[in-house]
C-alpha cells in the first residue's frame, strides 16, 4: 500500500501475525468441601496443568418430597408341590399378591454313578461301594528261621497284603510251625497252637490291613 502527500511518498508492507494456540480447561475436579457446605473445584489445562479454583456454594435446603409408597416385604415362602423331581414354591408378599418358582432336585448318588459311564441296578450300585471282608489266605512260602508267608484276598480276589506266621516254640513233641486260621463275621483270625494270644486281621475304610493280638479265651 502506498501513500503520497505533498511530496511525501510512504509505502507501507501489512502483515499478520500468527501466536501459538492458547490450552483449553481439560478437567475440573473436586477438590473438597468447607465447613460451610460449599464446595471447592480445581481447574485443569490440556498439559495437566492447575491453572486455578473456584468455589460453588451450597445450595438451600429443598423443600421436603413426598411419602413415598409402602415397599413390599415377604411374608412367607410356601412349598406348594413336588411333580417329579420338580419342586414348585410360592413367595407371599406384604401387599397380598404372589410371584412362584420351581427348583429341579439334583442327582442322587446312583445316578452321578450311571452318569460316569456304569451299568447296572441299584443293587449293583451299592455292591460297587460295599466294604469286603477276607475270603481267603492263600500260602506262598516258607521262610526258614521265621514262619509261613501267607496273601490275603477279600471277596473280590482282590489280594490286599500278606503275613508272615512265624514258627511257634519248641514243645515237647518237636517243633511246632502251623497256624490255623478262621473267618469269623468277615474277619481273619489266626490262632497258635500251644499259645496264649491270637491275631486279627482286618480291612479299614481306606482298604489297608490293619492287624491286632488278642488273648485268647
Amino acid at each position: 500500500m502506498s501513500y503520497k502527500k505533498r511530496g511525501i511518498h510512504i509505502e507501507i508492507d501489512p502483515q499478520m501475525m500468527i501466536g501459538p494456540r492458547g490450552l483449553s480447561i481439560s478437567l475440573v475436579k473436586f477438590k473438597e468441601t468447607l465447613v460451610n457446605g460449599n464446595n471447592v473445584y480445581d481447574v485443569f489445562i490440556e498439559n495437566g496443568e492447575k491453572v486455578g479454583e473456584f468455589i460453588v456454594n451450597k445450595g438451600d435446603i429443598g423443600k421436603k418430597g413426598d411419602k413415598g409408597e409402602s415397599g413390599r416385604g415377604i411374608v412367607e415362602i410356601v412349598k406348594l408341590d413336588k411333580i417329579d423331581k420338580t419342586n414348585n414354591w410360592e413367595i407371599k408378599y406384604t401387599d397380598e399378591t404372589s410371584s412362584f418358582f420351581s427348583v429341579e432336585d439334583g442327582k442322587d448318588s446312583y445316578e452321578i454313578w450311571l452318569h460316569l459311564g456304569n451299568k447296572g441296578t441299584v443293587e449293583d450300585f451299592f455292591e460297587a461301594y460295599r466294604g469286603y471282608s477276607i475270603s481267603n489266605v492263600e500260602f506262598i512260602e516258607n521262610i526258614p528261621g521265621t514262619g509261613n508267608k501267607y496273601n490275603i484276598k477279600i471277596e473280590n480276589n482282590y489280594t490286599v497284603g500278606e503275613i508272615i506266621a512265624p514258627e511257634g516254640p519248641q514243645g515237647k513233641d518237636g517243633n511246632i510251625n502251623f497256624t490255623t486260621f478262621e473267618i469269623i463275621d468277615g474277619y481273619l483270625w489266626a490262632t497258635y497252637t500251644r499259645d496264649t494270644e491270637h491275631i486279627k486281621f482286618s480291612i479299614n475304610e481306606n482298604g489297608e490291613l490293619e492287624v491286632s493280638i488278642h488273648e485268647q479265651n
